[in-house]
């Protein structure tokens, strides 16, 4: 006798093939084009992955974002090719497969990252990185040449801070392309630039920068012939490129790496804003020591007269006591400061360790809430109404849910059909 067929309803079915799914591949690496992103006021991405052929649904939740360079440098975007990293899941509200982004880069990344790495071996191997050959920068710069983009951010977070910290130090701006094919060919050229007019120049140190972007975008700055021409600058170089975790070829050869343009005027200020601080420390030494010599000649001038050295003995018993007086409040006070910064740390310590795990626990209970509801929708009555089924009431409105319960209705009495858009009403023959 043949084995009847099992019948899975639309529910049992999505959730047999999510278990399934789920079970059978852990995670998955796709590649695709970007379409159709769109960003939630939470911070969520959702976006469709596609080739020629086939389009998966795809999402990006917010922590996972904010763990991914590409979103820091702004590169997602609609046709833009990537490699994501996840899990599949069925959305079962919909019966479709979406794709739950946990990592993602620009394809093309994973080859500049080897001919980054190739690069890297080859000059390494003939000596430009040796920290032998590297030219010592001057500690207190006349004239600095600042290769750059006009207008970029790069320079105005330069020169605030060489504003406001440089005393006597000059700057010579010098316009050059510092993203896309031609870029390495202008800084090149403005970096050749620079030497060849050191002596009428008078620049003692140069400076490359650009604000920080993906790797494609800090490409120009890992230029083989860029690497040699700095390489052969008989001029220091500093190269300022990008942030604190973006390194390039030139940051390898330059004589010094600043983490961010800003850090770069920093360091070229040090010397003189250390000169400065001596010189205001030297002038109120010297102030100190005027006082002191009043002092002393106005002490030699009354131990001369025969009263004078009882009073003077006399005022220097009650100043003593005053110090002493003075030194009693400041221990105390110093232990309260000590102990309120003991406080402060505790706190901050366990504020940052409590939003860590409330983001944890929000992040499973937005998971558990979306499994709940997924559930309750598909045990909804009225869903189930929906596909085609209806069910039969008694005269007092109550479900007749069994074949009991309808034979104890009465021949000629009233029951009610309900359907998913209304109900109608029979009579029991």
């Amino acid at each position: 006798m043949p084995v009847a067929e099992k019948v899975y309803s639309v529910s049992e079915l999505i959730y047999t093939i999510k278990h399934v799914l789920e079970k059978s591949i852990a995670s998955v690496v796709v590649s695709g084009e970007i379409s159709n992103l769109s960003a939630s006021a939470a911070g969520h991405y959702y976006f469709s992955l596609s080739d020629e052929e086939s389009l998966i649904q795809a999402v990006l939740f917010k922590m996972d974002a904010l763990r991914n360079p590409i979103i820091r440098h702004k590169s997602m975007k609609d046709g833009v090719k990537v490699c994501c990293s996840g899990e599949l899941m069925i959305y079962p509200k919909r019966g479709s497969l979406q794709l739950l982004v946990r990592k993602l880069q620009l394809a093309g990344a994973g080859d500049l990252q080897l001919r980054f790495e190739a690069l890297k071996k080859k000059l390494q191997l003939e000596g430009l990185f040796d920290l032998e050959r590297k030219r010592a920068i001057p500690l207190f710069p006349k004239r600095v040449a600042l290769i750059t983009a006009k207008g970029g951010a790069a320079l105005q977070d330069f020169l605030s801070i060489f504003r406001r910290r440089s005393m006597a130090m000059n700057l010579l701006i010098v316009p050059a392309l510092v993203q896309g094919a031609d870029a390495p060919a202008s800084l090149v050229e403005a970096l050749r630039r620079v030497n060849s007019q050191k002596s009428s120049s008078g620049v003692d140190v140069v400076v490359l920068a650009r604000g920080g972007g993906s790797m494609e975008d800090l490409w120009a700055f890992n230029d083989e012939t860029l690497a040699r021409e700095i390489y052969a600058s008989t001029i220091p170089v500093i190269s300022a490129v990008g942030h604190q975790v973006d390194f390039t070829i030139a940051d390898y050869v330059a004589d010094f790496r600043a983490e961010t343009p800003s850090a770069a005027a920093e360091f070229l200020s040090e010397g003189q804003m250390k000169l400065a601080m001596k010189l205001k420390h030297l002038r109120e030494m010297l102030y100190v020591k005027g006082v002191q010599l009043e002092q002393w000649l106005a002490h030699t001038k009354a131990i001369s007269s025969p009263g004078g050295l009882a009073e003077l003995l006399w005022k220097k018993l009650l100043s003593e006591q005053e110090r002493l007086s003075r030194l009693r409040l400041n221990e105390a006070f110093a232990y309260r400061k000590l102990l309120l910064y003991e406080h402060r740390y505790a706190i901050e310590d366990f504020m940052q360790r409590g939003e860590h795990a409330m983001e944890g626990v929000l992040r499973e209970r937005g998971f558990t809430l979306e499994k709940c509801y997924q559930t309750l929708t598909a045990l909804d009555p009225k869903n189930v109404l929906k596909k085609g089924y209806a069910y039969i009431s008694d005269e007092n409105s109550i479900a007749i849910t069994d074949y009991q319960k309808y034979a104890a209705v009465e021949n000629g009495q009233r029951v009610t059909i309900h359907f998913s858009d209304g109900k109608g009403t029979a009579v029991k023959l």
